[in-house]
């Protein structure tokens, strides 16, 4: 239980398990949690986050121009189930004899 604890001639110079921050770092955390207690807001330090869309730049809609490969929803309905019904065998092409002739 009593590991930790330095002791001997050295007893004041060594670093305490518990607080294991130097002069210089423990000064930093000081000042960072006097900052906190008189309201200041932390920096967010990392990477940087994804604008919310009220802080995205204005688009320019001077220069847009509609899409010549648009294909409208009802359009691209319609032509699946055409697809989908011209699979189904009842308009396939008339068979053939091996030699290429129609039966």
């Amino acid at each position: 239980m009593f590991a930790n604890i330095p002791s001997g001639h050295d007893a004041r110079n060594e670093r305490d398990s518990a607080n294991s921050l130097g002069p210089s770092q423990l000064a930093e955390a000081r000042r960072k949690a006097w900052a906190l207690s008189i309201g200041a807001v932390p920096q967010a330090s990392g990477p940087p986050r994804r604008l919310h869309r009220g802080m995205l730049p204005d688009v320019d809609m001077s220069n847009v121009v509609p899409d010549p490969n648009h294909r409208p929803l009802f359009g691209r309905i319609v032509a699946q189930i055409g697809r989908l019904a011209g699979r189904s065998g009842a308009a396939g092409p008339a068979a053939r004899t091996m030699s290429g002739g129609n039966r």
